[in-house]
């Protein structure tokens, strides 16, 4: 570093805010790339403010960097990636390690975020996002202090001539937002599959929230919604690039039941989280696990939820932290079935038992021998 005597012992701060010692020729050397490994928060690369640290992603790979900084300061995170193609992201946490924000680049190309920062230590994320391996440089400023960019000088005006004042111009009635109403097939059925690109139209706002302005994957339909080619069995497309508060949401008609809702989903990270809504009233929260890349899929399962009768209800799916892939959501119809009363029998009458009683007390009798015809025999 310019500035600092040849072995002298500068303080930096690690992972906790723990003071830790280093020489100013190690700095410039961690100042200079990323220090592998540094795919957990745990182990993360410590990045000095306005140095740009050299990083590469390789394969499904996360890198994660450490800064400290103070509560409330607004910091500039500019990330620059070289690769040929494909999609990676940057996204910033706070010292509590809550999500702040993400952004996705386009290779090659050069994005911004800012956001606010809580006292401590702060972290940036660089993610492949799909098949985004390549270098790239990286680097945390002050709002607006970013000097490695040169401005573009600005040009002196023409003066402008007075105009002609212009007649006040009829005001433009607002326009009335698009109507929301089931897409293709719908309204889908409870119990049933769902595919998750088949939410409602009406367009942002009304049928879905995308923070893109256009389908990142360019499938299957207009709109902002980010739709790609599916890998998981039986093809189709799924919802991708998905961040903190996007939603979509889909017209039903519901029967009465218990149900268990499974969600197929996929993630490079395991950090997505989903809610799941009826009516407005949530279903349940559900975290997504690491499923090792985004095409890879699991179902997770948000178990024995109570459903009420309803004709054109409205389910949301909605992203409580980002990201994951979505391939269909399925309510499966898990109520016990009743066991049948059973048919009461009668009783029936018992039947009266006859007993036979031989009894003596007639005495011997003695009776004469008769022949035919009713003649007593004499008997020799």
């Amino acid at each position: 570093m310019e500035g600092s005597e040849s072995g002298a012992v500068e303080q930096r701060y690690g992972y906790g805010g723990a003071p830790v010692a280093a020489s100013s020729a190690a700095l410039a050397v961690a100042a200079a790339s990323e220090s592998e490994p540094n795919d957990t928060k745990s182990n993360a690369t410590g990045i000095s403010r306005a140095e740009t640290v050299e990083g590469s992603l390789s394969g499904a790979e996360v890198d994660w960097y450490a800064f400290d900084a103070a509560d409330g300061e607004t910091v500039t995170v500019t990330y620059e990636t070289t690769a040929s193609s494909g999609v990676s992201s940057v996204a910033l946490y706070d010292a509590e390690e809550n999500f702040r924000d993400q952004i996705y680049a386009s290779a090659p190309s050069t994005v911004e975020l800012s956001d606010s920062t809580t006292e401590g230590t702060n972290f940036v994320q660089v993610l492949n996002v799909e098949n985004g391996e390549g270098d790239y440089t990286i680097r945390v400023d002050p709002a607006g202090e970013n000097d490695s960019t040169t401005p573009t000088p600005t040009s002196t005006p023409t003066p402008t001539a007075t105009e002609t004042p212009s007649p006040t111009p009829t005001p433009t009635p607002t326009p009335t937002p698009d109507e929301q109403s089931s897409y293709g097939d719908g309204p889908w059925t409870i119990p049933g599959r769902i595919e998750a690109e088949d939410y409602d139209t009406g367009g942002p706002g009304v049928a879905y929230e995308d923070t893109t302005e256009e389908n990142e994957g360019g499938e299957y339909r207009d709109g902002q919604v980010d739709i790609e080619e599916t890998g998981d069995d039986g093809g189709g497309y799924n919802i991708g690039w998905t961040r903190t508060g996007e939603w979509t949401e889909y017209t039903v008609d519901a029967e009465s039941g218990t149900y268990d809702v499974n969600l197929r989903v996929g993630s490079n990270g395991g950090e997505g989280r989903i809610e799941v809504l009826l009516g407005g009233e949530s279903l349940g929260t559900i975290d997504v696990p690491d499923t090792g890349s985004w095409q890879n899929y699991e179902t997770v399962t948000i178990s024995d939820i109570s459903i009420e009768s309803a004709d054109e209800e409205i389910l949301r799916v909605e992203a409580v932290n980002n990201s994951y892939t979505l391939n269909w959501i399925e309510f499966v119809d898990v109520s016990s079935t009743p066991t049948p009363t059973p048919t009461e029998t009668s009783t029936p009458t018992p039947t009266p038992t006859v007993t036979l009683v031989d009894d003596d007390s007639y005495g011997e009798q003695t009776y004469g021998e008769y022949g035919y015809g009713g003649v007593e025999s004499s008997s020799s």
